[in-house]
């Protein structure tokens, strides 16, 4: 946002609106939420057997995945004070 021309304040708080998506939570926070917390290797490992297991499914989640980054980065450009490419916008 800065670098769209926001000054400092502008910026901040334009990315209140994104920033629980981009900061996530303190781990003691999801701890005491009562969420199961995992390892890296252990959930990349559940991961990727779930992957193998369910080829189209994983494709299917590949495609929504990518669809919400672009409508996030739609929204952020947005924010930002840039208004999207027609062309970007017909993609979607």
């Amino acid at each position: 946002m800065r670098n769209a021309g926001a000054n400092r304040l502008r910026a901040y708080q334009r990315s209140l609106y994104i920033s629980l998506r981009v900061r996530g939570f303190h781990r003691s926070r999801i701890i005491d939420g009562g969420f199961p917390c995992h390892s890296l290797k252990e959930w990349q490992q559940a991961r990727e057997t779930w992957r193998r297991d369910n080829p189209t499914g994983h494709q299917q989640l590949e495609e929504i995945v990518a669809r919400l980054r672009q409508s996030s980065d739609t929204m952020i450009e947005v924010l930002a004070g840039r208004i999207p490419d027609r062309e970007t916008k017909a993609e979607s």
